[in-house]
C-alpha cells in the first residue's frame, strides 16, 4: 500500500479498473504515511530534478504541515527570518 493523491482513485475507476484501497484511522498513522510520501517523492526529484517533482514535494509538504496546524504563511515568514538573521543554502557553505 501507499498513499497517493485524493482523485487517484476515482481517476482508476474512470480507466475502467477497480482500485483496492483503504483508509487511514489516525493523525499518527497520517504523520507516517506522509513521511513515506516525502522520501518517495524526495527520491524522485533527486533522480530527476523537474518542476513535476517539486510540485510533488509541496503537495505532501502542505498536507504535513497542515495536519500539525502550521499555518503555510507562518512557514514562509520564518523561512524569511531565518534567511535574514542566518543566511540560506546557495552559496553551498560547508563547515568543518
Amino acid at each position: 500500500m501507499k498513499l497517493v493523491r485524493d482523485k487517484i482513485p476515482k481517476i482508476i475507476l474512470e480507466s475502467g479498473s477497480k482500485p483496492d484501497i483503504g483508509f487511514i484511522n489516525s493523525r499518527q498513522e497520517y504523520l507516517l504515511w506522509l513521511k513515506a510520501k516525502m522520501d518517495e517523492e524526495s527520491q524522485e526529484f533527486l533522480q530527476d530534478p523537474c518542476l513535476e517533482e517539486a510540485a510533488d514535494i509541496y503537495e505532501v509538504f502542505l498536507s504535513m504541515i497542515r495536519l500539525v496546524n502550521i499555518n503555510l504563511e507562518d512557514v514562509i515568514e520564518k523561512a524569511q527570518n531565518k534567511r535574514e538573521i542566518r543566511g540560506s543554502f546557495r552559496e553551498g557553505v560547508l563547515l568543518k
